[in-house]
């Protein structure tokens, strides 16, 4: 079986549906998969959510209905490093794109944190139609957002949603649980310009990113945060090329470069960790 196309069809299915040789899915999972374009005759890569990929060729397809016939399986990529990402809370809009990012980028897991600072938007996802609806009344379908950016990128497993916590109870679950990294806005604030060495030097398998809100840490969250053995890392590095806002289309070209906001820099930081602790697999996932 040859390794899946980027254009392939890739939909996350339960586990159960797959058994004896064969894919039989009802409901709304198979009208999700006939509205992403599954067809009898077309092939498809379906998804245990336990790091297979089952290549499947559809037999019968319609709104309530599919079946097909698996021709065989492989592993689907996954980052070595495994990070949980927690973020301070922000507008809908922004948790949308940092959701979606993150998980086509490979992190396992994420949830929101109430910080000092934070802001608290409304992140209930409200009534609506569509797996990633986003409605005018600020709720959001996280889940389906993360399982579509899982499906898009060709990752094996889904990330999971956490629920809204306190900045203190989720850095004590980091810190037991492993690698601990707080995201500071300047190198002035993290103590220094680069990745820190001992994070470099022990390459852990698994770390939590802690991203700030839009108006950052407090001074006595960093601290706390430290004083129990997380690791500090910059933002906004010095020497270091500033990501750009994304411009809207049509906008002139001549026009100012605009600083990014926090929600950019805190990705770019997390290209920087994947290719830091990953360095021969930068490019494969």
């Amino acid at each position: 079986m040859s390794d899946a196309p980027l254009h392939a069809l890739r939909l996350f299915v339960p586990s159960e549906a797959l058994a004896e040789g064969r894919l039989r899915l009802g409901g709304a999972t198979a009208t999700r998969a006939y509205v992403r374009g599954a067809r009898p005759g077309r092939r498809l890569w379906a998804l245990d959510g336990r790091g297979w990929a089952h290549e499947v060729r559809g037999d019968r397809a319609s709104w309530d209905r599919l079946n097909g016939t698996v021709l065989g399986r492989q592993l689907a990529p996954e980052r070595r490093t495994k990070v949980t990402l927690l973020h301070g809370l922000l507008a809908p809009d922004d948790t949308r794109r940092l959701v979606f990012a993150a998980s086509s980028a490979g992190v396992i897991a994420y949830g929101p944190m109430i910080t000092d600072r934070s802001v608290v938007p409304s992140l209930l996802a409200a009534p609506g139609i569509g797996p990633t609806a986003v409605h005018s009344e600020g709720g959001i379908d996280l889940a389906g957002l993360a399982l579509e950016a899982a499906e898009i990128s060709g990752r094996g497993r889904c990330p999971a949603l956490r629920e809204p916590t306190l900045f203190d109870r989720a850095l004590d679950d980091a810190i037991r649980a492993g690698e601990t990294i707080v995201l500071a806005e300047s190198s002035a604030e993290a103590g220094h310009t680069e990745m820190p060495a001992p994070l470099l030097e022990r390459r852990p398998f698994a770390l939590a990113l802690l991203c700030p809100p839009p108006d950052g840490f407090s001074e006595a969250e960093r601290d706390r945060a430290l004083s129990r053995g997380a690791l500090c890392v910059a933002m906004r590095p010095e020497g270091l090329a500033e990501p750009e806002e994304p411009r809207a289309e049509g906008e002139e070209a001549s026009a100012a470069p605009r600083p990014a906001p926090p929600l950019w820099l805190a990705l770019a930081v997390l290209d920087r960790l994947y290719e830091a602790l990953e360095p021969a697999a930068a490019d494969s996932t």
